[in-house]
C-alpha cells in the first residue's frame, strides 16, 4: 500500500535537522557509475517481539528497479512499538539524477555540493510511540546518498526528528553530530543521527562500501534494540569517457620521422 505522507503544521518550529556531505571545492561534476544502490526501511525491532525491517525497499543499477517505494500505515510491536507511521524510498541511476528530499538544505549548507545524486535511501516515521509509549516522536526522517564525483565516490547523509520526548518531557537535539547520544537515563538510550559517514575525512568509519544512516537508535530494558528510519546508498565509478575531438580544433599536421643515422666506420681520428 502507498500513501503521501504529511507533515504537521508547525513541525519547523521544534525540529532538529542534521545534514552533511564531504565538502567539495570549485564546481562538482558528475560522473557516470557503473553500479548503484540505494535503500531503506522504517523499522527493525530486536527483542521480546521482533520486528524485521519493514516496510522494505531496495533499488539497484543496472540489475534492479530504478525507484522503489512503499508505506506502511501502522505497524504495532508491543510493547516496544506501540505505533507508527512509515514511508520509504529507493533510488539508483546511472546518471546524476536523483535529487534528495533535503536538497533546500543540502545545497545552503555546502558550496560545490552535488545537487543530484546517483543513489539515494530514504525513510520517513510518523507518529512513533515506542517503549510502552514512553518514548515518542512526531517526524523522524532519514537520508543517504552517493554519487560519482570527478571520479571519487562522494556520500551524504542526514537526519531530521521533530518533537522528540521521553516521558512527557521534550528532548533537545542540540548541535546536531554524527552518533549523538541525546538521552541516556533510566536504562534508555538514544542516539540521533548514527551513520559510519566520518566529517573529518568524507569517507566511511569501517570497511564497509555504503553509507548508511539510522535517524534514531534506540535501546530499553528488556533486551529492546529498536532502529528507526534507516537508509544507505552507495555508488561504483565507471571512470570517464574518452571525450571526442573539438571539430574546430585544428589537427595537427604529421611530422615524419627522422631516419636513424648511419654508423660511423672504424675508429674515430683525434687531430691536435
Amino acid at each position: 500500500m502507498r500513501t503521501i505522507l504529511k507533515r504537521g503544521a508547525g513541525a519547523a518550529l521544534a525540529s532538529a535537522l542534521a545534514v552533511s556531505l564531504v565538502g567539495l571545492t570549485g564546481s562538482a561534476s558528475a560522473d557516470a557509475v557503473s553500479s548503484a544502490r540505494g535503500a531503506a526501511f522504517g523499522l527493525e525491532l530486536v527483542g521480546p517481539v521482533g520486528l524485521e525491517p519493514q516496510p522494505a525497499v531496495e533499488a539497484v543499477f543496472p540489475a534492479g528497479p530504478e525507484t522503489a517505494e512503499d508505506a506502511l500505515l501502522e505497524v504495532p510491536a508491543d510493547p516496544a512499538v506501540n505505533s507508527a507511521t512509515l514511508a520509504v524510498r529507493a533510488d539508483a541511476a546511472q546518471q546524476s539524477t536523483i535529487e534528495p528530499t533535503l536538497q533546500a538544505v543540502i545545497e545552503g549548507q555546502f558550496s560545490g555540493a552535488p545537487a543530484t545524486w546517483n543513489a539515494r535511501g530514504y525513510a520517513i516515521t510518523e507518529d512513533l510511540a515506542a517503549v510502552s509509549n514512553t518514548i515518542t516522536a512526531d517526524v523522524i526522517e532519514s537520508e543517504s546518498t552517493a554519487a560519482c564525483i570527478d571520479g571519487d565516490i562522494v556520500y551524504g547523509s542526514a537526519a531530521r526528528i521533530v518533537n522528540l520526548g521521553v516521558g512527557g518531557t521534550n528532548v533537545p537535539v542540540i548541535n546536531p553530530t554524527p552518533n549523538q547520544v541525546v538521552f541516556n537515563q533510566l536504562g534508555i538510550q538514544i542516539i540521533f543521527w548514527q551513520t559510519n559517514w566520518d566529517p573529518s575525512t568524507g569517507g566511511l568509519t569501517d570497511d564497509g562500501e555504503s553509507v548508511f544512516t539510522n535517524a534514531l537508535r534506540i535501546t530499553a530494558p528488556g533486551g529492546i534494540d529498536l532502529t528507526v528510519s534507516h537508509s544507505e546508498a552507495s555508488a561504483t565509478c565507471a571512470g570517464r569517457q574518452p571525450q571526442p575531438p573539438d571539430p574546430d580544433e585544428p589537427d595537427e599536421p604529421d611530422v615524419p620521422e627522422a631516419p636513424p643515422a648511419d654508423p660511423v666506420p672504424g675508429q674515430p681520428t683525434f687531430t691536435g
